[in-house]
């Protein structure tokens, strides 16, 4: 589905991005980047396009069905598909396409700089609830760790905050020890950068839970705020303002990279 296409569908029904992004819960930001290409669609978010646009002609629309196939096989996570929610899928298309990630969490290691132990660990702790079966753990596991390829790509920075409860979270010393050195090496990279939030910080604006700020390759700018079951993601000027500020205050309160490191190093020689 070609952008001219695209554009032309959503035209001819004199319709805006945000209208359409209203009528199937999307941000119009996220409905330009599926327009220009830069965006991931799968098949029920092009079904929905299509019902909108008035799209009747079955072959034109098992045609199209064939050509997003295509076009989702090329990312990496194509290969564990079938362990993926959209959302999911959708969330490893943003990290494929962000210049700039900037990711706050209280509790966990973002899961970029996670080590397989560490990784594994976390996903047990939903085993019968989110996995239910071994193979779908393991197959997580391995996409995280994936994930961290990222992190050699030319032209992408990692901007990650803390909280000081992530470097303790584990009741494993081994475990964390390992991904404590671990994070303290990766953010010695000149495109890595982690800072901690101490404890005794105060109330701050990151206590609402954790959440990323994507900048992409098109310019474009999107939230995400995970919870346990569910991934939201906010384009809104109001929102993309509210939570830059809000990272940018956790930065304020956080310690510089040189004494964040330190202090994961002590916490790492006292487990």
């Amino acid at each position: 589905m070609r952008y001219d296409s695209r554009l032309a569908l959503r035209k001819s029904k004199g319709m805006t991005q945000a209208e359409v992004g209203e009528r199937i819960d999307k941000g119009h930001v996220q409905i330009g980047r599926v327009e220009n290409g830069q965006g991931k669609i799968d098949i029920p978010l092009l079904r929905s396009l299509l019902d909108i646009y008035g799209v009747t002609d079955t072959a034109l629309r098992e045609g199209l069905e064939e050509m997003v196939r295509g076009i989702r096989s090329k990312g990496w996570w194509h290969t564990y598909r079938s362990y993926l929610s959209s959302a999911h899928a959708d969330i490893l298309g943003l990290e494929a396409d962000a210049t700039l990630i900037r990711n706050w969490d209280g509790s966990l290691f973002p899961a970029v700089l996670q080590l397989e132990a560490y990784t594994r660990a976390v996903l047990a702790a939903g085993h019968g609830t989110l996995h239910t079966d071994a193979d779908r753990l393991d197959a997580h596991v391995r996409i995280r760790r994936e994930r961290s390829r990222i992190l050699d790509n030319e032209g992408f920075t990692l901007d990650a905050i803390l909280g000081e409860a992530t470097l303790r979270t584990s009741t494993d010393p081994a475990i964390m020890r390992e991904q404590l050195d671990h994070v303290v090496t990766e953010s010695q990279r000149p495109n890595v950068t982690v800072r901690v939030v101490p404890q005794g910080s105060g109330f701050h604006l990151g206590l609402d839970g954790p959440f990323s700020v994507f900048d992409l390759n098109d310019g474009g700018r999107i939230v995400t705020v995970q919870s346990l079951l569910n991934i939201t993601y906010l384009d809104d000027p109001t929102a993309l303002s509210a939570y830059t500020a809000a990272f940018g205050q956790l930065g304020e309160r956080a310690l510089n990279e040189q004494d964040s490191r330190d202090l994961m190093r002590t916490v790492a020689r006292s487990l």
